[in-house]
């Protein structure tokens, strides 16, 4: 059976766009300052805004499930515990 999409879909998912560190080659910093860009709120998911975003039909066709940083850090969200919880169940 050839492989689809499917198969190998790998989901990168940004729930906090906050940070504690300041890397300064971090996206998140205009270049060469640790100025943060204007399109990079202070904001992270809800648990609820989660699971409507990423049902249990649509967490069953995902090999790997990511919780990036490329704006934030995701141990910044409070509710990123319950949304890990909710993965695996």
């Amino acid at each position: 059976m050839p492989n689809t999409w499917k198969d190998d879909l790998i989901l990168y998912i940004e729930v906090s766009s906050m940070c504690n560190a300041l890397c300064p080659q971090c996206d998140r910093y205009k270049p060469s300052t640790l100025e943060v860009h204007e399109h990079v709120p202070n904001a992270y998911w809800s648990l609820e805004q989660f699971k409507q975003a990423f049902t249990p039909q649509n967490l069953q066709i995902a090999k790997v499930l990511n919780f990036a940083g490329l704006y934030g850090d995701p141990v910044t969200n409070p509710h990123l515990y319950y949304m890990v919880q909710y993965v695996l169940q």
